[in-house]
């Protein structure tokens, strides 16, 4: 018997997100294929391996023992995994019978990681007297699986109150009632970083606090906005 194999599945993935792939075996022959087997070696760093009903998990291998294939006949397995790491998954199967040359199919996969920003903006305290110092404070997470790049942190506030400092990850300018904080040039995956601002209420009133945060990785910026209570 004379078989042949082809696997198919994503040229890319992330980190996290499953991924499938489909292995079809064909006996090309005009005789049975007596015992036949597909070979699936599991790839490094994945987890969460499945395969279709059938499949044994045998060391680093996933093992279909399919019996007999007529000739002309083809069968059709899946497996599918979770990457955990970026790279290329490299992942091989083999199919093979009784009196027949063995057959391989390789599939590779880029699998990245996206970093995924998560921006809390808080007051310490509220209500604030006229003459007093408010504080806020920025925090910075990287949620995801890669790093975040060039991120740019800008602070607006209303005339309630004036600036009297700011301190944290980058240091900043003050251009009228607006702070800018130079740029961070990268967080790492799972990192996290803060900034703090301390104005001085000059007028009661419903003050509001903006900051925007701009990344390499994202089309439009991330905002949130903290309301302040100021009084006589």
């Amino acid at each position: 018997p004379v078989l042949a194999v082809e696997m198919t599945g994503p040229d890319r993935q992330y980190i996290g997100r499953p991924v499938t792939y489909q292995i079809v075996v064909t006996n090309k022959s005009d005789v049975t294929a007596r015992n036949t087997t597909i070979e699936e070696m599991i790839p490094e760093a994945v987890i969460s391996v499945k395969g279709t009903a059938g499949a044994k998990l045998l060391g680093p291998k996933l093992v279909w023992e399919l019996g007999t294939l007529e000739a002309g006949a083809s069968e059709t397995v899946r497996v599918s995994f979770t990457p955990t790491k970026a790279g290329t998954v490299i992942n091989s199967v083999t199919a093979s019978a009784y009196c027949a040359e063995a057959v391989t199919s390789t599939v590779r996969t880029s699998v990245r990681g996206i970093p995924a920003v998560l921006m809390e903006v808080t007051d310490v305290d509220d209500p604030v007297r006229v003459g007093e110092r408010a504080t806020y404070v920025i925090r910075v997470k990287n949620q995801g699986s890669a790093p975040a790049t060039n991120i740019r942190i800008t602070c607006e506030m209303e005339d309630y109150v004036r600036y009297i400092s700011s301190a944290g990850a980058t240091s900043s300018s003050l251009e009228g009632q607006t702070i800018r904080f130079l740029p961070l040039g990268t967080l790492p995956a799972q990192a996290e970083v803060a900034w703090r601002v301390v104005v001085q209420a000059v007028r009661a009133g419903d003050m509001r606090f903006k900051t925007t945060l701009n990344m390499d990785e994202l089309s439009r910026p991330v905002e949130e906005t903290e309301s302040t209570h100021l009084y006589d």
